[in-house]
């Protein structure tokens, strides 16, 4: 499907628009006529329209306040900046993010299985949400099984995040929020998370290793003036 970029006519347009309006406000530029010429991709979960985006490659790019809600599975995305762009709602299945950098970026909600964000840069971004996710009842954003390996954060919520089956290897996380986010299976080796707040923590290997505000694991994570209250570990509430 990645050809239809460079042979498929609506597609074509599409690209050309986005490219040339990456700066705008909102909305990339489109109008209702041009929206409903489209191509789109229907949800079947809760039948929304989003914009069909699959497979498109808008690496190495720079991206301002414009909407990017759409349908971004497989698409690639990496070594790009983002200054508050939203992704309201987008559905982004194995899309490529390695090495981008993300400031004051909205992800409310996310659905971003199975994607790479390995060496990307997250400052002041909020990853939470109060709708919930029709696509992912179990957390607002989806970020399971992603790759956040040697990744950056700084200033982010990601409250009621699910980090399920995810790495975060030599990552750096510092002045963020986690309240309710899941990391169950997720590979924390060698990260370090400073100054952090958990209203839960489901992590597996966590329950022995507790002993006071800073404190390590025996994978080498380590959790450096972190709020662990309401954290309960052994059925204890901290």
């Amino acid at each position: 499907m990645e050809n239809k970029w460079d042979q498929v006519d609506s597609y074509i347009f599409l690209k050309n628009l986005i490219k040339c309006n990456l700066q705008t406000e909102e909305n990339l530029g489109i109008d209702n006529d041009t929206y409903l010429k489209l191509p789109k991709v229907i949800m079947q979960e809760d039948k929304s329209e989003l914009i069909d985006l699959s497979y498109i490659d808008l690496s190495s790019l720079n991206f301002g306040k414009v909407w990017m809600g759409h349908y971004l599975a497989h698409a690639n995305l990496s070594y790009s900046n983002f200054f508050r762009t939203h992704f309201h709602h987008a559905i982004a299945i194995n899309a490529n993010f390695t090495g981008s950098f993300f400031e004051r970026v909205q992800f409310i909600p996310f659905f971003a299985p199975n994607s790479n964000f390995e060496n990307c840069y997250f400052k002041d971004c909020l990853a939470f949400g109060n709708g919930g996710n029709p696509r992912n009842s179990g957390a607002y954003n989806n970020f399971n099984y992603c790759n956040f390996k040697n990744t950056k954060m700084i200033g982010c919520d990601f409250s009621k995040s699910s980090f399920q089956n995810s790495s975060f290897e030599n990552a750096e996380i510092k002045d963020s929020r986690f309240e309710g986010a899941i990391f169950l299976n997720a590979n924390l080796k060698n990260a370090l998370f400073n100054n952090c707040s958990f209203s839960s923590l489901e992590y597996n290997g966590v329950n022995d290793f507790v002993t006071n505000v800073d404190f390590s694991c025996s994978d080498g994570v380590k959790f450096i003036n972190c709020d662990f209250k309401g954290v309960k570990i052994d059925n204890i509430l901290i």
